[in-house]
Parts: structure tokens; sequence; C-alpha cells
């Protein structure tokens, strides 16, 4: 059931309280009840109270958060006009009418799916064996850079910047600037000093351009990424374009992040590893075979 159906039943029996048609038949016992207690009966089926509970803490994520806050009475209430509404469907043969019995084999399918992807995903096991070896195998992975730099702004659209009574910069001026700056630092001048001077970034300019250490599974641009784990302690790369800025970078420290600190994200990523070896392992099963060979390639309404 999609969601917003499953609130719209929540909202119909709020609404109604215990006003319930009168052809349908729910009971709800005040009394607190042992585990074994019936406390609903709807159209003759009767839940007790584990039963309940069982059912409340299994529902699909996006529903347990719709019903978390809900007291048992007013979650009983809606699940039995749910039950209701659903019996009524099977007595008038909603499953067998389009679209309904269609989609209701879509939705079987996709749950199905979706609970075995989640059931072996939870069932991977990775040893520590295992992601020691990956660690020691793969030493440039688990390396942390130390990375200092200069930021020079421009202007990415300069008739906005003059409107708005900022300071127009052009990306052509900003480029021959952060070429000057790369120019200075390869011929020995003080990096710190000059990203004191001239970085656009005041927090890392006060710190003489020092950004810390990053790591590859950072969220870094790219066009960062590729130019910094590439280079060697004490380098500088030439102007480096992200956004509205180019970046001159120095690379000062190299040091390998300790097993213990990339043992989480090891381990996910060997999981992550065999699950794909698995579906691409269930893909390969998959024939498709068609007489028209260019029906495939149309989209319905399309072509």
């Amino acid at each position: 059931m999609k969601i917003r159906q499953f609130v719209t039943i929540i909202g119909l029996a709020a609404g109604l309280g215990t006003g319930l048609p009168a052809q349908i038949t729910v009971g709800v016992t005040e009394v607190p009840a042992a585990k074994d207690r019936v406390v609903i009966s709807v159209l003759g089926v009767e839940y007790t109270r584990e039963e309940v509970d069982r059912l409340r803490r299994y529902l699909p994520p996006e529903f347990r958060g719709q019903t978390q806050n809900m007291t048992n009475k007013s979650f009983l209430e809606s699940f039995g006009f749910m039950q209701a509404l659903a019996a009524k469907a099977k007595e008038e043969g909603v499953l067998e009418r389009e679209p309904y019995r269609t989609q209701r084999q879509f939705n079987e399918t996709s749950f199905l799916g979706n609970s075995y992807l989640q059931m072996i995903s939870s069932s991977m096991k990775i040893s520590d064996e295992d992601k020691q070896a990956f660690y020691d195998a793969n030493p440039n992975q688990f390396q942390e850079v130390q990375v200092s730099a200069i930021y020079v702004n421009f202007s990415p659209v300069p008739e906005l910047a003059e409107k708005q009574g900022k300071p127009v910069v052009l990306e052509s001026a900003a480029l021959e600037k952060a070429q000057g700056l790369h120019a200075q630092a390869v011929a020995g001048a003080d990096f710190e000093q000059l990203a004191r001077e001239n970085s656009d970034d005041q927090a890392s300019a006060a710190k003489g351009g020092d950004l810390g250490y990053f790591k590859p599974a950072d969220p870094l641009a790219p066009a960062i990424k590729n130019v910094v784990f590439a280079m060697e302690v004490g380098d500088t790369s030439e102007p480096v374009k992200d956004s509205a800025r180019f970046y001159v970078f120095r690379v000062t420290d190299k040091r390998p992040r300790p097993f213990a600190d990339a043992e989480e994200e090891i381990e996910k990523a060997l999981s992550n590893a065999r699950l794909m070896q698995r579906l691409d392992a269930i893909r390969a099963e998959i024939k498709i075979n068609a007489a028209d060979a260019e029906w495939l390639d149309k989209v319905p309404g399309k072509n």
C-alpha cells in the first residue's frame, strides 16, 4: 500500500473516531491485557496484544514513522478500519480488476526483491582477516594528505556582481593572479605568507592556507581530488578551477591512515563489492528475447 493511501486511511479513521460504519465490527478492549489476551477483533479475526506489538514493530519504516506517536487505541482503530476496507475489497473482487491486479503483482515483486536485497545485505559478514588484507593490498586508498591552499575568487556573472554593488573580478584576472602566486611559490616564496596575504578565504588564510588532512573518501570535487592526491609532499599545483574560484594547492604532509580509522570504510567497501558480485550473477541469468528487435528500443507513447 502506498504511503499516501496509508495516510488517507489513518486520516479517515481518525476523523471517524470510533464511529466506524455499522456493517464493520471492530472491538477494542480498554483493559490492560497479557500478551496472549485478545485486544481487537476485526470482522471475526482476533489479534492478541503480542500480535499487535509485532505488527507495530515490523511495519515498513515509512509507516512506523507515521504511527510511532499514535496510542495503541488509535493505532488499533486505524488498523481495524484498514482491515475492514481490505475485506470489502476482497468481497467485491477488486484484485481481479485492472489496474489493481497488475499493480498488486508489481508491488509484490518489488517488495520481495527489496526484501531479498535487505536480507543479503545484512547477512554479509566480512572477517577481520579480509579487512586487514584489503588494507595491506591498497595502501594508496588509505593515505591522508595535508593540504594548504590559496583561494582566488572571481565573479561568475560580472553584471550581477556590479548590480549588487560587489567588487567585479573577471575570471581572466583571477587566473592571472593565481598563476602569479603559483610562480612565486615555486620560486621559493613562503607559501604560508602568500596565503595569509592573498587568499580570499579568511578562515584558512589565517592559518597560512592550512585546510587539514584530506582522505580519498572525502566529498571533494573531482577536479580537486585528482590533483591533491597525485601530488607529493612539497609540490605546488598549477591553478585549479572549481566553481567561481581558482585554487593553488600545496601538499605539506602525507601519512597512512590507521587501520582502526579505516576499518568501517573497508568493511562497507567489501560488503558492497560482494553484494554487487551476487547481483551481477543474478543479472547474468536474465535473458531477454524478442521477435521484434526494434521494439526493445522503443519508449511506449514516444516512438
